[in-house]
């Protein structure tokens, strides 16, 4: 009997002459298994072309992400994708994380952040070889480093016992790549939580998934130690700006704030020019000037209607 797992990837990588060659130089009597959690259009051809009175056990749609896995993800602006990581990690303190990225090209960069986050940190390439593969799990299966980065090219077939948290720092290219990502955790009955993080413009993905998959995917947002939904977040925690008019929580859940919180710049009018506080500075000048010898009060109620008339601002006064 042949097996091949994770059939999709494999025949859809670069290996597919070599596993057809296998194939080929194996009994023809022999039995063959095809696994994957994704049915697509490769799975009918390659069973059409090695399978003989093939019998085909699928399960609903609905069962492609299991029960007992949580779905959640983050909203961030993608310059905070590291710091929003960073808190997760903090906050969750799982014994060991897999964490995805789309592109090889980021994977360096992560690890380098993270690690001087504090965090120990290991990368899995799609072009380690046995060696390098087989001791990069060895430490993440043993507790040796508590992060692995990696693609859907190396984490391929990959199964960590027991392991709690996947977290995509870039969103799945599809919905069949969100299945094997979230398949890496949950398994075997066991609970375990996907939490992706997404910048404001890539949220659509997240609502595509939902009605691809049948299933639900949660936004939350980190506030005061814990994971709360991001309705009830935003309730609680009115944005707070500061001199410069950016929110003091920005750089978790910046995306998403309406630019209208924001203070008005460029030609709107600044607070000293709001008729309000016209009002205000004259009131404060009358009330300054009580008390006052009759010349005194004069030149107090002058100046103040100076100050508050941007028509009059380099005029000279006429005493």
């Amino acid at each position: 009997m042949i097996i091949v797992d994770e059939v999709d990837q494999v025949f859809g990588l670069s290996s597919t002459t070599e596993v057809e060659a296998i194939l080929f130089n194996t009994h023809p009597q022999r039995q063959i298994g095809f696994f994957s959690a994704t049915y697509p259009e490769l799975m009918t051809r390659l069973t059409q072309r090695w399978m003989k009175e093939r019998v085909e056990v699928a399960v609903r749609p609905d069962q492609r992400v299991v029960a007992t896995v949580d779905n959640l993800y983050l909203v961030c602006e993608m310059r905070d994708k590291v710091e929003t990581a960073r808190k997760l990690i903090r906050l969750l303190e799982p014994s060991s994380a897999l964490l995805f990225l789309n592109d090889t090209d980021q994977i360096a960069n992560w690890q380098s952040k993270l690690s001087y986050a504090g965090f120990k940190v290991e990368a899995l390439y799609g072009d380690a070889d046995k060696q390098q593969r087989a001791g990069t799990l060895a430490r993440f299966r043993d507790g040796r480093c508590q992060l692995l980065l990696a693609t859907d090219i190396a984490a391929r077939g990959l199964d960590i016992i027991g392991l709690p948290l996947v977290v995509n720092l870039d969103p799945p290219p599809d919905a069949d790549y969100y299945v094997h990502r979230a398949g890496r955790t949950g398994r075997m009955g066991r609970t375990g939580t996907v939490v992706s993080i997404v910048a404001p413009q890539e949220t659509f993905i997240m609502t595509k998934f939902e009605k691809q998959l049948g299933i639900r995917i949660h936004r939350k947002e980190m506030n005061r130690g814990a994971l709360e939904d991001a309705a009830a977040g935003a309730a609680v925690n009115r944005p707070k700006y500061g001199a410069r008019g950016r929110s003091a929580s920005e750089g978790l859940t910046g995306a998403g704030r309406p630019s209208q919180d924001r203070p008005a710049q460029g030609g709107g009018k600044s607070a000293a020019t709001q008729p309000g506080a016209r009002m205000r500075g004259a009131d404060a000048a009358q009330a300054a000037s009580v008390g006052m010898p009759q010349r005194e009060r004069a030149d107090v109620r002058l100046g103040s209607a100076a100050a508050s008339s941007p028509a009059s601002a380099g005029k000279p006064r006429r005493d």
